[in-house]
């Protein structure tokens, strides 16, 4: 069978067929947890709605909305499991991403979605979120993905100079956030200025490798065991602290607490006895 092939500006050559055999794993890896853990969320929204008395009545609210939901945010879409946006839109990052196999075209859409992201910033424009979280999210991705290979350099560098960066970045993070105010993909909200708002991000991210290039060569079962588990913490600690709530912590470090230690045994049960489901092999 002959491979079809799209040719872009740049000369190289896509071979479609290979573009289609790079997302059948994507799709396993986010898609399959993201209607698993919807799923689960469901359960529980029908289950908890019934006990207290409030289900849903029409198909449209009790079957439609909530599929709608897996993309859509608003009136028209009823997220069971908000927090799987974030798998959502990384699939279809991932997906353009198989396409832009030069660099140079890499920092050209970069650059085009973060216009489009301060486009939408500036019109307030919220009538397309899933088309808005991919702009907003795919300068992060992108850029880190052609920054990576500069990662390991940077960890060579002498631990003083790498201490003194940690402080110049942990010092300009705390300022940045403060004046630029809280922000996110997700509310379509970032502060003052989107683009303090990435620099911030970038800043942010930086200065996690900064700190834990001092830490590189030592192990930690345990933040193993939660590195493994951040797909599974994603999809369930919005149950979590939904029933959580009931009990009314009244304090957001101990709900988060009392959340991470919850999601422990998830981690394992998932992890070992249900991985497809979870995006692992």
């Amino acid at each position: 069978m002959e491979q079809v092939v799209k040719t872009y500006s740049g000369g190289g050559k896509i071979l479609i067929l290979d573009v289609l055999e790079n997302v059948k794993p994507l799709f396993k890896k986010l898609i399959v947890p993201v209607l698993f853990f919807n799923a689960i969320a469901y359960v529980c929204w029908i289950s908890f709605s019934g006990f207290v008395g409030e289900l849903p009545s029409g198909l449209y609210e009790l079957i439609v909305k909530p599929i709608l939901g897996i993309i859509l945010f608003g009136s028209s879409a009823h997220p069971m499991n908000g927090p799987c946006w974030f798998l959502v839109t990384l699939f279809f990052i991932k997906v353009i991403m198989t396409i832009l196999t030069e660099r140079r075209t890499m920092w050209i859409f970069v650059f085009v979605m973060a216009l489009m992201a301060a486009v939408f910033d500036k019109l307030r424009f919220t009538g397309s979120d899933f088309m808005g979280r991919i702009c907003f999210s795919f300068p992060f991705y992108c850029t880190g993905f052609l920054l990576k290979d500069y990662v390991s350099r940077f960890v060579e560098i002498k631990a003083s100079n790498r201490l003194l960066l940690l402080v110049v970045a942990i010092t300009t993070l705390v300022s940045l956030a403060l004046y630029n105010t809280r922000g996110g993909i997700l509310s379509y909200h970032f502060g003052k200025s989107i683009f303090l708002y990435y620099a911030t991000g970038f800043i942010g991210t930086f200065s996690v490798i900064c700190l834990f290039s001092f830490l590189r060569n030592t192990s930690y079962r345990f933040v193993t065991f939660i590195s493994n588990g951040t797909l599974v913490i994603l999809g369930t600690h919005i149950l979590i602290i939904s029933y959580i709530s009931i009990v009314r912590t009244g304090n957001s470090y101990l709900t988060a607490g009392i959340c991470l230690l919850l999601t422990l045994p998830l981690i394992y049960l998932f992890n070992n006895y249900t991985p497809k489901m979870v995006g692992k092999k």
